[in-house]
């Protein structure tokens, strides 16, 4: 390995291998665009967090004008209606209107119940969710027979 400075591997001043004192430069330059980036990133997020917010309200919104429609044409105990609540229920929920959510769950639960038996996967996963819920609300006693 050659540290001649005539070979240009060697600072001049420090005796210093070059290669260690362009890491150390790039280093420096490193934490420096990383404190801009990060500025920039944090006003990017923000800017991302709003465009969600404004896509999950609308998202709610059009999957209200979806119960409206499926309960005006197929009726509120419809298996499709019942599925669009339960939609709409899980973006609540996923977004913590969970007081919003739980009559939701609630009301998917017991038309599945009667609509497609205690045992059909659909039935059990409207169990799972509300249980969840009732769970994240610390309702723990009510949601535990819903979780077995």
């Amino acid at each position: 390995m050659a540290t001649d400075v005539s070979e240009g591997l060697v600072d001049r001043n420090s005796k210093t291998p070059k290669s260690a004192l362009s890491a150390e430069k790039a280093g420096a330059r490193a934490d420096e665009l990383a404190q801009r980036t990060g500025l920039l990133w944090a006003i990017h997020s923000e800017e991302k967090e709003v465009l969600v917010k404004r896509a999950a309200t609308n998202t709610e919104q059009r999957f209200r004008r979806i119960v409206q429609a499926c309960e005006a044409e197929s009726g509120a105990h419809h298996p499709d209606t019942l599925d669009t609540i339960s939609y709409l229920a899980y973006l609540l929920d996923a977004k913590g209107a969970h007081a919003e959510a739980e009559p939701l769950y609630r009301r998917v639960l017991e038309g599945y119940r009667r609509q497609l038996g205690e045992h059909h996967t659909d039935t059990l996963r409207s169990m799972n969710n509300l249980a969840a819920l009732l769970q994240a609300q610390g309702k723990f006693e009510e949601a535990e027979p819903l979780a077995r």
